[in-house]
């Protein structure tokens, strides 16, 4: 790793150091980047605050943010050089996990050398790119923290918001979600808009507030479905499945009420000033469901949310009357949505 302002060519070796997000992300800040980075794990949070401590050091004032897909295509290999005739580029490619292992091992040994005015991100939410380590940078993954930091990170994050979080709220936080930044983060958030700017913060509201984590993780299966990735979809479904065979009942019911929100939003047409609390009420939702799907690239459209409500009722009905596989029903369901007519593009 050098710093950013005498960055130069050098040849690809064993150089793959192992770094944690926030360790990365703290010396992005203090202007040490690195040529490469292997981003694991699937925490969004993480990844999005990585890309924007690179932009906010490596870009300005003039660079070029590039983000493409793995799986769609690599005419950018084709080229001698990333930054050929362009300024400083950060290009983040995503979804080399969903490469087959011939297909990966291609990729990476089509990379070119590393370009002194060109940062290289590389999604893979698995540990699967041996290839990988024959690279310059730094393989990012996921870190491990203590009660200690993670209490910390709950009381830093609500004092951005005008929030106070007291020992009972950290607590609450703590057992009721999955532990990770990112989980900790999407709940934070939903307590933030169910309490507002001058509300009290207590573990009360915060119970009240919080949906289980269950449902922050059929929220993706449904990001998925409308980003029309199957692939993704049937991964966070079998994810689910494999924690608690009887779950599918409960992602069902979740499904159902995320494709009605789908629906009562549809009605409203293209929403361009959003006012997540006035919509949350009138639909009967909660303000984070609402202000996270109105923030979708794209949305279902009225007819294939309605299209979607009658296929789960039926699957309800096959499930209860006929004791039909439920698993399978909805990855039937997955794939019949996901690859239906183009899904329509969030003009918010």
């Amino acid at each position: 790793m050098v710093d950013v302002h005498s960055r130069s060519h050098s040849p690809r070796s064993a150089l793959l150091k192992e770094l944690d997000y926030l360790e990365a992300i703290k010396q992005a800040e203090a202007g040490t980047i690195s040529p490469l980075y292997l981003l694991l794990g699937s925490s969004f949070f993480l990844k999005n605050r990585l890309v924007k401590a690179l932009q906010g050091k490596f870009l300005v004032p003039d660079g070029e943010f590039r983000l493409q897909d793995a799986t769609e295509g690599a005419r950018w290999q084709e080229q001698d050089s990333f930054c050929l005739f362009a300024s400083r580029r950060l290009t983040l490619i995503k979804n080399l996990q969903d490469l087959k292992p011939s297909l990966r091992k291609e990729f990476f040994l089509a990379l070119p050398p590393p370009c002194p005015e060109e940062v290289l991100l590389l999604e893979c939410e698995d540990d699967s790119a041996e290839e990988a380590v024959q690279l310059e940078g730094a393989i990012v993954k996921e870190p491990v923290l203590d009660q200690r930091q993670l209490e910390g990170f709950i009381r830093r994050s609500f004092a951005a918001r005008g929030l106070k979080a007291n020992v009972d709220v950290c607590e609450w936080l703590l057992l009721h979600t999955d532990g990770t930044l990112e989980g900790l983060a999407n709940e934070i958030e939903k307590i933030s808009l169910f309490v507002g700017d001058d509300g009290e913060l207590s573990s009360a509201s915060a119970t009240e507030a919080v949906f289980p984590y269950e449902e922050g993780a059929v929220f993706d299966l449904v990001e998925a479905v409308v980003a029309q990735n199957c692939r993704r979809a049937i991964r966070v479904l079998g994810s689910l499945s494999a924690k608690d065979r009887e779950a599918t009942g409960r992602i069902l019911a979740l499904l159902f009420r995320q494709f009605r929100m789908a629906y009562q939003l549809a009605e409203w047409g293209e929403i361009r000033r959003t006012d997540y609390y006035r919509l949350a009420q009138k639909i009967g939702e909660h303000p984070f469901a609402v202000k996270k799907y109105l923030e979708l690239p794209h949305r279902l459209s009225r007819i294939q949310a309605l299209a979607g409500l009658e296929q789960l009722t039926r699957i309800d009905q096959q499930v209860k009357r006929a004791g039909m596989d439920p698993q399978l029903l909805l990855e039937t369901f997955i794939v019949s949505i996901a690859v239906r007519s183009p899904i329509k593009k969030n003009g918010a």
